[in-house]
């Protein structure tokens, strides 16, 4: 399964989900409260720091990458998909 956690309200979320073409679930956490349960939070600042997980369905992280701020710069998705292939073959 994919989804996607965003900081922006659920509007902002919906534009996002609308502009990216995206196919796949956001969740909307305006207050930051997963993305600082996993330590993806600018406390200084009060932002979302950009992030890449790929989790096992037990919440187990098998990939991350910090991403930074570069909102606009993520993993491919061709790169993605062959580190998901490569972890579900290597159980």
């Amino acid at each position: 399964h994919v989804a996607a956690v965003s900081a922006d309200d659920l509007d902002g979320a919906n534009i996002m989900v609308t502009r990216q073409n995206l196919t796949f679930p956001v969740l909307s956490d305006p207050q930051g409260a997963m993305l600082k349960a996993w330590g993806r939070w600018d406390h200084g600042n009060g932002l979302a720091l950009a992030s890449t997980f790929i989790l096992r369905s037990n919440l187990e992280v098998l990939f991350f990458e910090d991403d930074g701020e570069r909102f606009y710069k993520r993993p491919r998705t061709d790169r993605l998909l062959d580190v998901a292939r490569s972890l579900s073959s290597a159980r």
